[in-house]
């Protein structure tokens, strides 16, 4: 069975690979507590027991790097995989976990399928493109407006103003001729 990458899209119980929600024996044998090696012990056990069909879609051999920086194997499982998997865990706990997964399978087939719910077709595609331009523009100007409002209302710190007064100084010297103009030499002309 190939290896499958995962995508961007993760909670703690499922996640999606290649499209398709899965949950993996790593996760399993943690929230079960069981030991990873005897969750694999089950899967593979389930696998002898399905038909290669349902094994192939349902259960992906993968694999992951451990603490001793070793490949070490584990399965991708499906919801039905999954299920197969699990239903001989009794325990109050087990039962409780199981539903958690359930709610955390479906919810990631909603994210999945509301992903999937884009047009196909030219005119769709652009009508999307276009309302979606327009939100971005939308949102620049808020953006823009916040930046202009924080500009204006900032308060200059002490090196601005040393700065801005600096410029000031050198500005009224230069509109006085220069420091050897009479207009520079006269002190009365320069302290108005």
């Amino acid at each position: 069975m190939g290896q499958l990458t995962d995508s961007s899209v993760h909670s703690s119980l499922v996640f999606e690979v290649n499209g398709k929600v899965v949950t993996d024996s790593l996760v399993i044998a943690k929230i079960f507590k069981k030991d990873h090696f005897d969750v694999l012990k089950e899967v593979r056990k389930q696998i002898v027991y399905v038909d290669e069909e349902f094994g192939g879609e349902n259960f992906h051999e993968s694999t992951y790097v451990n603490s001793k920086n070793r490949r070490i194997p584990k399965y991708d499982l499906t919801e039905e995989a999954f299920t197969l998997l699990v239903m001989g865990y009794t325990t109050r706990e087990a039962v409780g976990m199981k539903i958690k997964f359930m709610k955390e399978f479906k919810r990631m087939k909603q994210y999945i399928q509301n992903q999937q719910n884009v047009p196909k077709d030219p005119m769709g595609v652009l009508k999307l493109t276009f309302a979606a331009l327009e939100g971005h523009t939308q949102e620049i100007q808020e953006i823009k407006s916040e930046v202009k409002e924080l500009r204006e209302n900032t308060p200059l710190y002490a090196i601005e103003c040393e700065e801005i007064i600096r410029a000031v100084k050198r500005l009224g010297v230069m509109l006085l001729g220069g420091k050897n103009s009479n207009s520079y030499q006269d002190i009365g002309l320069r302290r108005k």
